[in-house]
């Protein structure tokens, strides 16, 4: 196998690309404890939190692993997770106006994340899907009101702040700290890379 090369890409740049979840992995699962947890890191690093005070520095948000299809689309081999969870956050936020997430051949998510650009408000779509009742996009549906909702500690003593409740200004410097500041470290594996082998490995060994 070739050398593996890292790339430090901003969030800006990493949806610059399109990205494919293949159909050997699995559904999108996170629950609160994870989203929630992905939401605390980001505000706690932005200009908003207790830790970005002053000058912001990067913050690495974890990895990336990608094989590129012959269309130029990017394989998720691992990291979908994370990484679908970030499409739902920065579609909220306002800082993606379209997918940059397909998945194959599952109808039911592939209509999900449709829906979730091109309906006519975010209120509207969340009570589309709960209506559907559809457990194939379950952990999605729930994922709507757990980014919107989830309680975010502020560093002040018990105080706390939701998506929906920051002003605009505050959403603005999150969003722009999650474009411009937050780095997920990409790795592209060789085009000669067996897919299937490196995706045992990895999960056996937890890498």
């Amino acid at each position: 196998m070739s050398k593996v090369e890292q790339l430090n890409r901003t969030i800006e740049e990493v949806w610059r690309e399109r990205y494919v979840v293949p159909l050997y992995q699995r559904n999108f699962a996170w629950t609160e404890d994870q989203i929630g947890q992905l939401l605390q890191d980001l505000y706690d690093h932005s200009p908003n939190g207790y830790l970005g005070k002053g000058e912001c520095d990067n913050y690495y948000l974890g990895s990336l692993v990608l094989l590129q299809r012959r269309d130029g689309i990017w394989e998720v081999i691992d990291g979908q997770q994370r990484l679908t969870a970030l499409h739902i956050i920065c579609r909220y936020l306002g800082i993606l106006s379209s997918p940059r997430i397909t998945y194959d051949s599952r109808p039911s998510v592939e209509r999900f994340l449709d829906g979730l650009f091109n309906s006519l408000s975010w209120d509207t779509f969340k009570s589309e899907c709960q209506r559907r009742i559809d457990g194939k996009i379950a952990r999605l549906t729930e994922s709507l009101d757990i980014v919107e909702s989830y309680e975010i500690q502020t560093g002040e003593i018990k105080s706390s702040i939701t998506l929906k409740g920051m002003s605009d200004g505050e959403k603005a410097l999150l969003s722009e700290y999650i474009r411009n500041k937050v780095i997920l470290v990409c790795t592209p594996l060789p085009e000669d890379t067996d897919v299937a082998a490196y995706f045992e490995i990895m999960n056996n060994r937890g890498e």
